[in-house]
């Protein structure tokens, strides 16, 4: 899968279009590849970075988990702790070290679950959606 494909996939599964994402990894069979994996990480910060801004406070990052928890009450393999755990090490480096405590195999499932949340609730940046994928493999491209 090209790595245009993969930033389609992804940009599907943020606007909530699964349908979409399906057809388009219809025929991939190779799981989360390493490009994939870093734009869902970039395109994952860049959707925390518009939510929380300035104020990433335990309070604001409780807030968002309690939304989530909610909304994905009945989404196989959702586990509250670990998107709680990729948010907080995200955002803060004394947090950091929660990273570790997440499989490197569920990372991408919370990111992108987490990403989604807070795109559909932004109507900002549903609108801009291209642009995030933009900046996101820009970002890619910068890291690699």
């Amino acid at each position: 899968m090209s790595d245009i494909d993969h930033a389609n996939v992804i940009k599907a599964q943020l606007l909530g279009d699964y349908a979409e994402a399906e057809a388009l990894i219809e025929d991939f069979a190779g799981g989360h590849g390493p490009y994939k994996v870093a734009l869902t990480a970039a395109v994952f910060t860049l959707a925390l970075r518009s939510r929380f801004g300035a104020d990433s406070s335990r309070e604001a990052i409780d807030q968002l988990i309690t939304e989530a928890r909610a909304e994905y009450v009945n989404a196989p393999g959702f586990k509250p702790l670990a998107a709680e755990a990729l948010v907080r090490g995200v955002l803060s480096e004394r947090e950091e070290h929660l990273l570790d405590e997440v499989p490197v195999d569920d990372y991408v499932v919370h990111q992108l679950a987490i990403a989604h949340k807070i795109v559909t609730d932004s109507g900002d940046l549903t609108a801009r959606i291209d642009d995030v994928i933009t900046e996101a493999k820009e970002l890619v491209a910068r890291a690699c």
